[in-house]
């Protein structure tokens, strides 16, 4: 509701949108991101995201959050239709800001799950970590990574300290088996 009333309060301000963008985002994993979707919860974040770009289209924030909308559809529908504007987006949130740790995860993100580049990923993984190691999605990709290599353990540290870094992110407990 408060992130509903900043829009009606400031609808002109990017940032109102991108609030309840990421308050839907928060709410949809706690409930679970299929439940979410299943609401229509996933479109709303989707049009506050795209509104907010509307409203100042070099947005990066709001780009990174509307490649994750589409990934987070891609993943539980496995429809390409959402991989081709993931990719546009995440281009475009990179070429803004090379140096946001989490432009380069997600870069590292996709080089493996969508180009199987292993190089690439690692790359780009390095890099988010070096930028920023406070943050969980830095540790939480390269997690998965490890995961997708059959490297169980080499994997469970980068995940544990995704899950204390951000112990509301659904994915990484999920990931543990938690």
């Amino acid at each position: 509701k408060r992130a509903e009333s900043a829009i009606q309060a400031l609808p002109d301000d990017p940032n109102s949108h991108y609030f309840h963008a990421f308050n839907l985002g928060r709410y949809s994993q706690s409930i679970s991101v299929i439940k979410a979707l299943s609401q229509g919860i996933g479109g709303k974040i989707q049009t506050s995201l795209q509104n907010a770009l509307e409203l100042e289209p070099d947005y990066v924030d709001a780009l990174l959050g509307l490649v994750w909308t589409y990934e987070h559809r891609y993943q539980v529908t496995d429809d390409t239709l959402y991989s081709d504007p993931m990719r546009r987006t995440l281009n475009r949130a990179y070429a803004l800001d090379s140096l946001r740790a989490s432009s380069n995860a997600v870069k590292g993100y996709a080089a493996y799950e969508y180009d199987n580049d292993a190089d690439g990923a690692f790359r780009y993984l390095r890099r988010a970590l070096e930028l920023n190691p406070n943050d969980d999605l830095v540790y939480m990709l390269p997690g998965y990574y490890l995961l997708y290599l059959g490297l169980y353990e080499q994997a469970i540290p980068y995940i544990e300290k995704a899950v204390a870094l951000d112990p509301q992110y659904f994915w990484s407990p999920y990931k543990l088996g938690w």
